[in-house]
């Protein structure tokens, strides 16, 4: 040993400084190591690493650059898609030929490098030509035969294959070329993409996401001796949130994957039915009995049809009787009318059937003896019934397109005349839609919300004959919704608008006296899934929307997430939640991790609370099993304490069930907990803390009451202090929230001033001073003491140009069970 007395001084600090630095790297490689430390700030600090992808991922990278770079180069003919949620402006469709060519046994189209790489990003290959309708196509792919793409439909013009067994392995980077046999002449070959392919890779899903922010320690509390009531709703309605989305029927490979899915507690919820194709065309196939026009009666339907083959299928009704309860209830939408009711001589389109107006009596009638016809055949049939799919858009109802008609009185007044006559025929069934797409209720108009006028106002013009309302929820493709980094306002629904858009409807129907519940017929994610990234995408996105919907339970009738049990008309889309495979027989896709997560996820509400923001919270009891569901929506990771106010002597077991996204990999674990302290949830992943108590001795003792009340007004324009009155009748509160829901296009410089009941509050707005539409909400906690039977609510951002579209009023109280 060194001694350090008869060592000179300078020597001696030399040596404490390199003692030090001995000890400050020893420190750092341990915190390598561990890539996190606590800070006082009840943070973890992050490790920003460089992010390194995969060889394979980063190849796919460089082929999309160098695909969007062919795409600008003007050398080919190219159709842009502007993404009608995000604005992102994606490539949609790529064409190759440059001129006509004839058939003269084999010709060979070459596909240029950028586009062979990146084949596996396009949904369809559609040739056209003239006298091609026995034409052969096939793509050259990499030491392997040639692969032949079958056409999903052909006729004499027009060849078009999907594409989906194309994998960016398959593809050869040179000398690639889609070769076409047989007769005719071809006058383009083009590759599309319905929704557009969009530019932006994100490094990011290969990492750990959140990485380089620190993770939050946050806590919250779980009450599990308090039930919980949502205006009413007590427990978790298994029937109103477990569907997935196909009809009752199908072959016997969809009757496969629906005693699969029954057995995870699942059943249908919605599908469509396109007449046109179900009665016109007899779904094209061969000695298919089909529906002809009246020949005494133009315009109208010969409904003889329905007598001669809509007989009593004894064989059907018994399957359907053992599959499911007698009480079964599901959703089925109307869609496509046949050629003789369509509208025509119109400026736009009418690709999806729209009816004349002149006959919207014809369509009414069909629809009727189609239902009727339909439950004389099966029994079972839908209670719910939607009277046109997505009919707020302009391609599903024509008259939007054409400034002639007032478009929003028409689809009223067809929506009226449908469901009345159905329940001449069948008053036990309930009507309702307009079966919404694009729920940005904020769009059009000098400062917006053009649409939410629209949608009020159909609500008003319905009012007497509708049973309930119907949307769609879609998100976009993005990785971390509240990215902070993001240069424009979020285009989706899980940032602020699915709230301020439910909030507005729900606020409308209070005040008109016309509270009905709403069916959201289709939510998920606007995409189709090719690799692991956007199936995680589309399943955290699912649970997300999933948690926002079971928190407001009681607006709600049915709610079904876009997701198919198999796709037995088109092997090898990853969609579904099971694939085909050679064999005739079923496997589990990666989608199918939804009923896996949420199977089991029963019982009797109970109470939960926490402070944290986009942190959402939800929790059952099923006698001893406590499920508490939390969903992170933070670009950053959190750890989370959970206090349950139960002696942890009465805690038999703990587990956590994630899913999640970790370097690229879907990640999917039930893990054992020794406590409920500092339990790790990553970036937009919920998470079920299951919780096993010692005996059902935990036995409730109190009930929580959340109820929500609004303002007598809606869609007041900012720039001005506008009051509002809201009455909140609730007494003995415990809590109450305030929930301000505004929008206005390029979002807000100045800040948010709340003045409730003479007490000031305030909320900067500048991260919604961004491009693009901002909807959504800010909430502020107001004690209870505040909160009068009548409350003046002075609502200021001093900024015109957008709106404060409506408030509302959370409140809970808690009694004691004797």
């Amino acid at each position: 040993m060194i001694n350090l007395k008869r060592l000179p001084s300078s020597i001696t600090f030399l040596l404490f400084i390199l003692s030090l630095m001995a000890v400050s790297l020893a420190y750092q490689e341990k915190n390598l190591q561990q890539k996190l430390v606590i800070t006082e700030q009840n943070t973890l600090n992050a490790i920003s690493t460089e992010i390194i992808l995969p060889p394979k991922v980063q190849a796919e990278k460089d082929s999309l650059k160098q695909l969007f770079e062919m795409a600008k180069s003007k050398n080919f003919k190219i159709e842009w898609y502007k993404h009608i949620n995000t604005g992102e402006l994606r490539l949609r469709s790529i064409e190759l030929l440059q001129e006509s060519q004839d058939i003269v046994h084999t010709i060979k189209v070459p596909i240029p490098s950028p586009l062979a790489q990146t084949l596996n990003l396009f949904d369809e290959c559609n040739i056209r030509g003239h006298k091609i309708n026995k034409i052969k196509v096939h793509l050259n792919t990499a030491g392997q035969k040639f692969l032949y793409l079958k056409p999903k439909s052909s006729h004499s013009q027009l060849y078009s294959a999907k594409l989906i067994d194309i994998k960016p392995s398959k593809i050869t980077n040179d000398n690639s070329f889609i070769e076409i046999s047989g007769q005719g002449s071809i006058t383009s070959v083009v590759f599309h993409n319905k929704i557009g392919i969009s530019p932006h890779f994100d490094d990011r899903a290969w990492s750990i996401l959140g990485n380089d922010l620190p993770i939050i320690k946050i806590k919250a509390d779980l009450f599990p001796q308090t039930s919980r009531s949502i205006e009413g709703i007590k427990h978790l309605e298994l029937d109103k949130f477990r569907r997935v989305y196909c009809d009752i029927d199908g072959p016997s490979v969809q009757w496969d994957a629906l005693k699969i899915i029954k057995d995870k507690g699942f059943y249908p919820g919605r599908q469509m039915k396109k007449l046109k194709a179900i009665l016109e065309m007899g779904y094209g196939l061969k000695n298919a009995p089909t529906l002809n026009e009246d020949p005494k009666r133009k315009g109208w339907s010969d409904n003889s049809f329905f007598e001669k083959n809509y007989q009593p299928d004894l064989k059907k009704i018994n399957l359907l009787k053992q599959h499911y309860p007698n009480d079964f209830e599901f959703v089925s939408c109307l869609n496509n009318w046949p050629s003789w009711i369509e509208a025509k001589n119109l400026k736009s389109r009418n690709e999806k059937g729209t009816p004349a107006v002149e006959l919207f009596d014809s369509a009414a009638d069909l629809a009727s003896r189609f239902i009727e016809a339909k439950k004389r055949q099966n029994e079972l049939i839908a209670k719910y019934w939607e009277v046109k799919n997505e009919s707020t858009i302009k391609s599903e109802w024509v008259y939007h397109w054409e400034k002639a008609y007032d478009s929003w009185n028409l689809l009223a007044e067809f929506h009226n005349t449908v469901a009345k006559t159905i329940k001449q025929r069948n008053p036990e069934l309930k009507i309702g839609g307009p079966s919404s797409a694009w729920m940005h209720l904020d769009a059009g108009g000098q400062n917006g919300f053009n649409l939410a006028h629209q949608q009020l106002r159909f609500m008003d013009l319905t009012k007497e004959h509708l049973d309930f309302y119907s949307h769609h929820f879609y998100e976009v493709k993005e990785l971390i919704i509240n990215d902070p980094n993001r240069l424009n306002n979020y285009g989706g629904y899980l940032a602020g608008r699915l709230e301020a858009d439910l909030d507005l409807i729900r606020n409308h129907m209070i005040l008109t006296n016309n509270i009905k519940p709403l069916i959201i017929s289709e939510t998920g994610t606007l995409m189709r899934a090719k690799n692991e990234i956007d199936h995680w995408i589309k399943l955290k996105n699912y649970n997300s929307l999933m948690m926002r919907y079971m928190n407001r339970a009681h607006e709600f009738k049915i709610i079904v997430p876009f997701l198919l049990p198999v796709n037995w008309w088109a092997h090898g889309e990853q969609d579904a939640i099971f694939d085909i495979q050679d064999d005739g027989s079923i496997t589990a896709n990666t989608q199918s991790l939804y009923l896996d997560f949420w199977q089991g996820y029963k019982g009797q509400l109970i109470a939960t609370q926490t402070k944290a923001k986009n942190v959402f919270l939800h929790a059952v009891r099923d006698e001893n099993i406590i499920q508490f569901a939390v969903n992170n929506l933070n670009p950053y990771r959190i750890n989370i304490d959970i206090n349950t106010l139960v002696d942890n002597s009465k805690i038999k077991g703990i587990q956590q069930r994630r899913l999640w996204l970790d370097k690229g990999k879907i990640k999917f674990e039930n893990i054992p907990r020794d406590n409920l302290k500092d339990i790790p949830l990553s970036v937009e992943e919920t998470s079920i803390i299951i919780i096993t108590l010692d005996s059902e001795e935990v036995e409730f003792n109190s009930q929580q009451l959340n109820k929500t009340f609004f303002a007598e007004s809606t869609l007041h324009n900012t720039g001005q202090a506008t009051e509002f009155i809201l009455n909140c009748p609730m007494q003995n509160l415990a809590t109450s929230k305030l929930r301000v829901c505004f929008g206005r296009k390029g979002g807000f410089q100045k800040n948010l001033y709340v003045n409730f009941n003479g007490v000031k509050f305030f909320r900067k707005l500048d991260h919604t001073n961004k491009d693009g539409n901002f909807f959504g909400y800010e909430e502020f906690d107001i004690p209870t003491k505040l909160v009068k039977k009548i409350n003046k609510i002075l609502i200021n951002i001093p900024q015109t140009g957008g709106k404060i579209s409506s408030i509302a009023l959370s409140c809970s109280n808690q009694t004691i069970i004797e």
